[in-house]
């Protein structure tokens, strides 16, 4: 900054700020739109953000090992879940720590692996069916139910597609998720509304940079 420099701002788009903006959301007048504000504040988001080694068997997902990595690290939010098929145990070490008990007929996914399994399930025709979801808070198994519900059209990176809407319920809680996934592109996620008595959450992809 310099006393009697004029300087001239340029922005090619709407508004300034470039990738970095800021939103009401969740009640808050202002929530900055990075990646890291939305993990933190979204539910739906945080079961998407993971890394998980798995394999798959007969179109069944068979979880071997699922960690959160949520950034920055002075969050300390880390946690990972190993599925011990030895001694049938589910262990989970980080901000939860917990031991349950695991069960081999039950085909329980982790919150990455879930989303695969929709993805399969819907490319192998299936309208309605279910998948038993750990809770990473507890280890607590719960068996969460799918169901077909209607189709809408959805518009990304300037061409719309037909999206398939899927909708998912517990019967042990009042919170449903509708799934909006793009069959035309292997079933891509495209946008997830979660709705609850504490409130209503939305996550939507705005622009795809690569089909890759």
């Amino acid at each position: 900054r310099h006393a009697g420099v004029d300087v001239e701002i340029r922005e090619a788009s709407t508004r300034v700020g470039g990738v970095i903006a800021s939103s009401p959301f969740a009640g808050l007048d202002a929530v900055d739109e990075g990646a890291d504000a939305f993990l933190l504040r979204s539910p739906a988001a945080v079961e998407l953000a993971g890394e998980s080694n798995f394999e798959i068997e007969n179109s069944k997902l068979i979880s071997k090992n699922y960690r959160v990595k949520i950034r920055p690290k002075s969050v300390d939010r880390d946690q990972r879940i190993i599925y011990d098929y030895e001694n049938l145990k589910i262990n989970s070490s980080g901000i939860n720590s917990w031991e349950a008990k695991l069960d081999q007929m039950a085909f329980s996914a982790d919150p990455l692996n879930a989303q695969i399994q929709i993805r399969l399930n819907l490319i192998n025709k299936m309208s309605e069916f279910y998948i038993n979801l750990i809770e990473i808070k507890t280890g607590e198994i719960k068996k969460n139910f799918y169901t077909f519900d209607g189709e809408d059209t959805c518009r990304l990176n300037g061409k719309n597609y037909n999206c398939v809407l899927l909708k998912r319920y517990r019967e042990s809680d009042d919170r449903t998720t509708t799934y909006y996934l793009i069959p035309e592109l292997d079933y891509l996620f495209y946008r997830i509304v979660d709705e609850s008595p504490e409130g209503y959450q939305k996550l939507e992809i705005k622009e795809l940079l690569s089909f890759g």
